[in-house]
C-alpha cells in the first residue's frame, strides 16, 4: 500500500489517514496502540487533538525545521511523510524505544512533581483514602 496508495483509492492525506483509522479500528486499535501519545511527545507535550491532525502538526513542524513548508508538498509527498511517521513509529515501539506516556500517566506525574509529598505512592494512596 505504501509503494502505491492509490491502487486503494488514496489521493489524499485526509483519505490516508482515514483508511489507517480504518485498519486500526479492524485490529482492535493494537496497530496504532499510543500512536497519539508518541505523537503529544513529540510536539511537546499533550495535544487533545486525533491522531491525523497531530500527525499533521508534527510533519509540518519537521519540515519547517528543515526550512520547508508542509504546503509546498503535493498530496501524494505528504500521504508518503505520513507512512513514514507511522513506519517510525512502529518500528520504534518494536524496538521498544517508543513508549510513551497515556494521558493518565502524564498528568499523574505531572501533578505528583507538583505536590508538595510528590511521587506516585501519594497519588496511589490519596486514592485509597477517599474510598
Amino acid at each position: 500500500m505504501v509503494m502505491r496508495p492509490s491502487a486503494y483509492g488514496l489521493t489524499k492525506f485526509d483519505q490516508t489517514a482515514t483508511f489507517l483509522y480504518g485498519f486500526n479500528v479492524a485490529l482492535d486499535f493494537e496497530f496504532l496502540d499510543r500512536f497519539n501519545d508518541w505523537l503529544a511527545e513529540e510536539l511537546g507535550g499533550r495535544h487533545n487533538l486525533g491522531w491525523p491532525s497531530n500527525a499533521y502538526m508534527v510533519i509540518s513542524r519537521r519540515l519547517e525545521a528543515a526550512g520547508r513548508s508542509i504546503d509546498e508538498l503535493d498530496q501524494e509527498e505528504q500521504m508518503r511523510a505520513l507512512f513514514t511517521l507511522v513506519n517510525e513509529f512502529l518500528e520504534l515501539r518494536d524496538r521498544g524505544a517508543a513508549n510513551p506516556l497515556t494521558p493518565y500517566e502524564y498528568y499523574a506525574r505531572k501533578w505528583a512533581a507538583g505536590s508538595t509529598g510528590g511521587g506516585a505512592n501519594d497519588i496511589r494512596s490519596s486514592e485509597a483514602d477517599k474510598a
